[in-house]
């Protein structure tokens, strides 16, 4: 049996990271949802608005700040269900805005991988929603 199979966790990170790769953006954060049955039910990406013309101008700071949407939110409104007690996998930790939505969605549990914006503000909010909040390693 091949021993170097990602599980669920380490899989759900990788199809962040893909989604990651869609982004204009310099740091380019990527988030998917899954669903209790391991099913992908939505990704995301930082970038603009759908149907936004981009210039170049649009993606310098401090313009972009204003205009682009982060992974996660992208993540849930692109979702195609319900997703209450998913998985969100998110390549970058959490803002608390973020947090919040993701709160109010319902997501149950969090996967993160770089945790350069760790934050108290996101942390309370998961603690207060009983939300699981997990670092994972770059599975390689």
């Amino acid at each position: 049996m091949d021993t170097n199979i990602p599980n669920w966790d380490q899989y759900f990170m990788l199809m962040a990271q893909t989604a990651s790769r869609r982004s204009k953006d310099t740091t380019k954060v990527g988030a998917v949802i899954a669903d209790k049955q391991n099913r992908i039910v939505g990704t995301g990406y930082n970038g603009m608005e759908p149907g936004v013309i981009e210039t170049t101008e649009m993606w310098k700071k401090p313009q972009k700040y204003s205009r682009v949407r982060h992974a996660e939110i992208n993540a849930l409104n692109h979702s195609v269900t319900d997703v209450r007690g998913c998985t969100l996998a998110t390549t970058l930790f959490p803002c608390a805005a973020c947090a919040a939505a993701i709160g109010n969605a319902g997501i149950k549990r969090v996967l993160y991988l770089d945790g350069a914006y760790d934050n108290k503000e996101t942390r309370i909010i998961f603690e207060a929603l009983d939300i699981e909040l997990i670092k994972l390693e770059e599975y390689k």
